[in-house]
């Protein structure tokens, strides 16, 4: 094997690898003793997450955007977006998971995706700018900081990210 055919197999080995390196499993779970999250029965009310990649170009539409406005029926970015759709509510599992294996990561691979998104439909909660919208979280550059699989707690009030052990 010729020197250039052995630098050629290291280079996409080493590409491989670091493109493997960029997706992450991401769990979220629902807090069930969150009161906020039950209705008043102590039912568990009807949350849509939806996880997002996006590009540099794309992050500001998105940071932008009314989070009030995305959670309204029909409406156009939300419909259009390449998205993960997780459903919690009474009789649907409290734990969803993203699997780093999900085709999805590599549709946003191709559109050069370097921000993880993670949107709730949380009720109740009035619009603010960016991220400081509880129910906008925005894991920014998320291929080269989080180096772990990423776990994401479901609040009444907002989301918490942290690197998850599985526990």
């Amino acid at each position: 094997m010729t020197s250039m055919k052995r630098v050629s197999i290291v280079l996409l080995a080493a590409g491989l690898v670091a493109a493997a390196g960029g997706c992450h499993n991401v769990r979220v779970v629902l807090d069930e003793s969150d009161p906020g999250l039950k209705d008043a029965k102590g039912a568990l009310k009807s949350i849509e997450v939806n996880i997002i990649a996006v590009s540099n170009t794309e992050l500001p539409k998105w940071e932008g955007k009314s989070m009030t406005e995305y959670w309204e029926p029909g409406d156009e970015l939300r419909q259009s977006a390449e998205k993960v759709v997780m459903t919690f509510g009474e009789g649907k599992p409290t734990e969803q998971t993203l699997s780093s294996n999900d085709p999805v990561w590599d549709q946003w691979d191709d559109r050069y995706a370097k921000h993880l998104l993670i949107l709730a439909n949380l009720p109740g909660i009035k619009d603010q700018s960016g991220a400081a919208d509880p129910r906008r979280l925005i894991l920014r550059n998320y291929k080269d900081l989080w180096n772990e699989d990423i776990k994401v707690v479901l609040r009444s009030g907002g989301m918490t990210p942290m690197k998850d052990s599985g526990q």
